[in-house]
């Protein structure tokens, strides 16, 4: 890190998350590119996600892209969670995941969910911190989803 992270919220453009999402793709297991299209998906979270940013400096640091935007089943889907080699650890993406959880809230979602490779077990770790369980999956990626409401009154959980 050069300089102390600043926090943001969708001033991503495509071109920088398309640099973020080539720069982190060997930290995915399996590599993000081996499963999508690296630009088509930055153009995807660009036009359609929700994004939380940490920038040091002109660089995106850390990403979490969701989507919060369907009021139908009031559940949020957290696609991408990605922090730079060289800014791991340092608690970006905590940071982003906490602003992601909050906006969620204040959007009135019920859950928010999400899945991770079985390979990842300081991914796996950070969500169950979070609050997320487990909710099924198959042999590689684990779903886990975090309940927002409390479904006997209704109301949003601390």
């Amino acid at each position: 890190m050069t300089s102390p992270v600043a926090y943001r919220r969708m001033t991503a453009t495509r071109e920088a998350i398309l640099a973020h999402l080539q720069a982190c793709d060997a930290q995915y297991l399996p590599s993000l590119s081996s499963r999508v299209d690296l630009a088509t998906y930055a153009d995807k979270l660009s036009q359609l996600a929700t994004t939380f940013e940490a920038w040091d400096g002109p660089v995106l640091a850390g990403l979490v892209a969701a989507y919060l935007n369907d009021q139908r089943s009031q559940s949020g889907f957290v696609t991408s969670v990605s922090v730079l080699p060289g800014h791991a650890r340092a608690g970006i993406a905590s940071t982003l995941m906490h602003s992601c959880v909050a906006e969620a809230r204040q959007l009135r979602m019920q859950e928010l969910a999400l899945e991770v490779s079985r390979a990842s077990p300081q991914a796996i770790g950070l969500y169950r911190k979070l609050g997320f369980v487990e909710s099924g999956g198959d042999t590689d990626f684990l779903s886990m989803r975090l309940p927002l409401q409390d479904p006997s009154t209704n109301e949003q959980r601390p």
